[in-house]
């Protein structure tokens, strides 16, 4: 069965060493806690400074005390966020409603309230605003909201297609925002937006009906290329599948490629050439019975030049293996996730 886990360490104390918790016996124990919901969630107080973890583990190496809240959501939970701030954990499942608890005292977590948001699969939470600690961002499959877990208050509401958050904590751009918010919408518009939900830019007219995914160079907050894939407006075609770049401060839209089928859009990358012009790497890979096909573009911005396209059959177990990224790989054609969670 999977589980989401979120580790919280509390900084609230019943005591005047803020760094301190004790327990029904006063003695002083770490205040780490560990969170982990499925159905239901379970809240552990870790006394082990140094939390390892790993689900293959048959023998746990820390000591908790632990219980399970009385209240049963009985809702898929796939997302945890703990507010610190207000002492608050926020859930939500995947049938889109949003959960909340009082975490205040450690020993008696206190349920608050479930409300249906939205009718799909909740994505992500995001706690982003130190000023108004009880905002967050709630992400779910077709809608993004900005809400306040106290009051309720919606304060923003937007109907999506596709949606990727990029960090922008170490840009050097001037853009006042720690993430970014890329959104694609029914109307073929394009745009970004900081954590204060204004856009600060649009590009309308992006010829796809749906998107796939949203790539951009993760390493590099201040690199302006923006990648779309997703199927194209063309009613009859060998090729309903198309991959776009845009770009920031700009409005122009590039095809790069189109292919019969994409699957999985590998993380791009970037180097230079000789020149010292960028270059873009980018790998599409689309999978149709047993065979997968891995379609590979070196882009050039500068010229504006595809400067080199290759496509590479994988039949079968051919023992062929390409790295994807942290944590993932293709292996024999098909994508596999090796990581503890």
């Amino acid at each position: 069965m999977a589980v989401i886990a979120v580790i919280y360490k509390p900084k609230i104390a019943t005591n005047a060493n803020k760094d301190e918790q004790r327990d029904q016996n006063n003695n002083i124990i770490s205040a780490k806690r560990l969170f982990v919901a499925n159905q239901d969630v379970q809240s552990f107080i870790v006394k082990q400074n140094n939390l390892m973890l790993h689900v293959q583990q048959e023998k746990s190496n820390y000591t908790v005390s632990n219980f399970q809240l009385k209240q049963k959501t009985y809702r898929r939970i796939v997302n945890l966020l703990p507010l610190e701030n207000i002492m608050m954990l926020v859930g939500c499942s995947k049938d889109g409603q949003l959960i909340a608890w009082d975490i205040s005292n450690v020993f008696q977590d206190q349920y608050l309230y479930s409300v249906q948001l939205s009718q799909d699969s909740c994505i992500e939470l995001i706690q982003f605003n130190v000023t108004n600690p009880s905002d967050i961002i709630a992400v779910f499959s077709k809608t993004i909201f900005l809400i306040d877990v106290i009051s309720l208050n919606i304060k923003y509401q937007c109907n999506i297609l596709f949606l990727k958050l990029r960090d922008l904590s170490q840009n050097t751009l001037g853009i006042p925002s720690s993430f970014e918010i890329c959104l694609f919408t029914a109307d073929q518009q394009f745009t970004l937006m900081g954590q204060n939900f204004i856009p600060y830019q649009k590009i309308k007219g992006i010829p796809l009906q749906t998107v796939q995914d949203i790539q951009f160079i993760n390493k590099d907050p201040n690199d302006p290329q923006y990648f779309l894939i997703g199927k194209n407006n063309k009613t009859i075609s060998t090729y309903p599948f198309s991959l776009y770049t845009v770009k920031r401060n700009s409005q122009q839209i590039i095809l790069i490629s189109e292919y019969t089928y994409a699957s999985q859009f590998i993380q791009p990358t970037k180097y230079y050439d000789s020149y010292n012009n960028i270059i873009y790497d980018l790998k599409v890979l689309s999978n149709k019975g047993s065979m997968s096909t891995l379609t590979s573009n070196s882009y050039d911005p500068t010229r504006n030049r595809i400067l080199l396209e290759q496509q590479q059959n994988i039949f079968g177990k051919t023992g062929i293996k390409f790295n994807v990224g942290l944590n993932k790989k293709i292996l024999f054609g098909f994508l596999s996730h090796s990581g503890i969670w």
